[in-house]
């Protein structure tokens, strides 16, 4: 059988250096007498201006020419690399890359990617030095996470380059400022030598006529498949300094790539600045090359509402909401008058008339909470869950009642490539009363296929997005007992 020597990316300076070649999204050749397969770790720009480092912990990477991932320590998996060490995701973006290890694997094609990391030695680390506190999607330390593989890996004996495209934009999200961030996984595996990229500039134009770039614009790339008129989100970059980004490893086809300015932008003389988004029409990559999409945003009229807080709780809880306000200056007024509504008071209720109103969550379901100021409109979906965080109730039986049952509604879901499915998980003790103050730890077979997009521990419901088609079984464990779902991604 022949074989190929693959070498990983995640190490240092020194050990670029010593490679003798400069690791970017060009991803040159295998050079050398060993002619080895290289796998590069690269990361699309993470949204937080507040924090300074995201490091994960990466154990192991396997490879399988298998596309089932469920088959646990089978499935034809091969050991790729074991770098057992920290790697700081926000070194490496717009196209920058590092090495993390190297072995030999059989060459062939290879269609499913997993990382096995260690959440116990991971953290997000703040500006001011001190560990920000992170959800992390297994409380066992070690969760196997798996790739988005669009294309199969062509590993042959000369040798490949693989990229491996962390997300950290779309891997760890914050419900509101403050709390704690959730890890959802978010990462994809290509061979480097099969992809393009596309770049460009974001800048503003402001209404006195001037334009200046925008840092940390959120640029967001669609692909677009075919007759089947699917959006499915690709890859995200942000701006630098000077406006500019790079979205690299990207599949050749279609894509729709959109610009949108990070929010408000509070500047010296404390205006406030607001852009409207804009999507190019469609963009080709091709293998190699480079597509250029820059994007000039026009300044909104300065007035603006914008409602902040904390958007999930339980019944019996409460939470403050806050809504910002600018006038037509841009400047922000300090004691608005605001009025405040809900859509549903038997969900959830809502009181004030200036910049803070108190939401009270009633029974499980959802609420639009709206605020309006003048002509100024803004709306916020408020979600009450038996399973939400804070004080309250909610009724269930006794707290110290064992688990006697767990049911999963629904039993079997199907759902298109990149919407989300809810799944509920009830459970109940020897009375047939219903336990509302047990955590849930909550898993997915194929985090390829289908990812969890809430809090994995907690919550007596879970969000799933569907990444690619493919049916998983969704998992809820509730002390000793446990509940299956299947979901099906169309």
């Amino acid at each position: 059988m022949r074989t190929a020597h693959t070498l990983l990316l995640a190490g240092t300076a020194a050990l670029l250096a010593a490679a003798g070649a400069c690791y970017d999204d060009d991803a040159p050749a295998p050079t050398g007498p060993s002619q080895s397969t290289r796998v590069y770790l690269t990361d699309a720009p993470f949204p937080f201006d507040s924090v300074d480092a995201v490091e994960i912990y990466i154990h192991r990477i396997d490879f399988s020419e298998q596309t089932d991932t469920t088959g646990g320590s089978g499935g034809g998996w091969v050991t790729v690399a074991t770098p057992r060490r920290r790697v700081n995701l926000l070194d490496y973006q717009n196209g920058d890359t590092v090495l993390v290890g190297q072995s030999t694997i059989p060459a062939g094609q290879y269609r499913a990617v997993r990382m096995v990391i260690d959440t116990d030695s991971s953290r997000i680390v703040g500006r001011n030095g001190a560990e920000l506190p992170v959800e992390w999607q297994s409380s066992s330390g070690r969760p196997t996470l798996h790739a988005l593989v669009e294309a199969a890996l062509d590993v042959p004996s000369a040798g490949a380059a693989v990229v491996i495209d962390f997300d950290v934009g779309r891997s760890f999200v914050q419900q509101a400022p403050g709390t704690p961030f959730i890890f959802l996984p978010w990462f994809r595996a290509v061979n480097s030598a099969a992809t393009g990229s596309v770049q460009g500039t974001v800048v503003g134009r402001l209404l006195d006529g001037t334009t200046e770039p925008i840092r940390n614009a959120a640029v967001t790339l669609y692909r677009v498949y075919g007759d089947e008129e699917a959006l499915i989100t690709a890859a995200t970059a942000r701006t630098d300094a000077q406006g500019a980004y790079k979205a690299a490893f990207l599949m050749p086809g279609t894509y729709l790539v959109r610009a949108e300015a990070p929010g408000a932008r509070t500047l010296a003389n404390g205006t406030v600045r607001f852009f409207h988004e804009d999507t190019r029409p469609a963009v080709s990559v091709a293998q190699g090359l480079a597509t250029a999409a820059s994007f000039a945003l026009s300044e909104l009229s300065r007035s603006f509402i914008g409602i902040e807080g904390r958007f999930t709780l339980a019944p019996g809880d409460t939470t403050e909401l806050t809504a910002t306000v600018s006038d037509a200056a841009g400047a922000l007024v300090t004691n608005p008058q605001v009025a405040w509504t809900t859509s549903n008071e038997a969900v959830a209720t809502v009181a004030g008339s200036g910049r803070t109103a108190r939401v009270a969550g009633i029974a499980a379901g959802s609420a639009t909470i709206t605020a309006r100021s003048g002509t100024l409109v803004d709306t916020a979906v408020v979600i009450v869950s038996t399973g939400g965080s804070g004080g309250g109730g909610g009724g269930g039986g006794p707290s110290g009642a064992a688990v006697a049952s767990l049911s999963m509604n629904p039993a079997s879901l199907g759902v298109a490539l990149g919407d989300t499915a809810v799944f509920v998980a009830t459970a109940r003790d020897a009375n047939n009363q219903i336990l509302r103050d047990r955590p849930v730890a909550w898993t997915v077979s194929d985090s390829s296929v289908a990812q969890l997009v809430s809090s994995p521990t907690g919550p007596q419901y879970v969000v799933l997005r569907g990444r690619q088609r493919g049916t998983v079984t969704v998992r809820a464990t509730v002390e000793t007992k446990t509940a299956t779902g299947t979901l099906t991604v169309q």
